[in-house]
């Protein structure tokens, strides 16, 4: 039997407040980033026996509300649940930066998060800022038996990490990381061809 996978892009296209700074590449909205990396990883599982579900709008119109999301979360009752975020700081340019993970309160999930943060860190080249533990709805409302984690994979107003986040190259980076710890994690195997 295949092991199930759920992902979430946080936020929505019209989410307030939810969009880089304009640098190079424009103003981006969070969740365009969210959803790319969402995305990204979903194709290199495609290869695996999983099967991956999303709880987000796929097309970032309607800001789910976080309840429905948990409750889908809760009926599917995955192997693991990935929460894909892009952090900020003040709003206005500065040097901060890094990717962090968070889970709520058990010890499974803050190995899980501790490996999900070294991971993205690695491959995208940011800062690691380490796993912490949060009582974000999205993580505390799964089912204590579904591991949880919620990644933020960069700051949006961070002038070392706008062109690592904004870009595709770093955006795989962070799916593949991503996909790396759900490979391992859940062990998962190849399909046969």
């Amino acid at each position: 039997m295949s092991k199930k996978i759920v992902f979430d892009a946080g936020h929505g296209l019209t989410t307030g407040g939810k969009r880089t700074l304009n640098g190079s590449n424009g103003v981006v909205n969070e969740w365009t980033m969210n959803n790319n990396v969402c995305n990204y990883a979903k194709t290199i599982l495609a290869d695996y026996d999983v099967e991956v579900y999303r709880v987000d709008d796929v097309t970032g119109k309607t800001d789910v509300p976080l309840y429905e999301r948990t409750n889908k979360i809760n009926q599917i009752h995955p192997d693991l649940f990935v929460s894909m975020h892009h952090n900020a700081n003040t709003g206005v340019w500065g040097i901060w930066g890094g990717v962090e993970t968070y889970s709520h309160m058990n010890k499974r999930d803050e190995e899980l998060a501790v490996r999900f943060a070294a991971e993205i860190s690695k491959l995208t080249g940011l800062r690691n800022r380490g796993a912490k533990k949060e009582n974000f709805h999205m993580i505390r409302e799964t089912k204590s038996t579904v591991p949880s984690v919620l990644c933020e994979g960069g700051f949006m107003d961070s002038t070392t990490d706008y062109s690592v986040i904004t870009s595709e190259k770093g955006q795989r980076a962070y799916a593949q990381a991503v996909a790396n710890v759900c490979i391992s994690y859940l062990g998962l195997k190849k399909k046969l061809t």
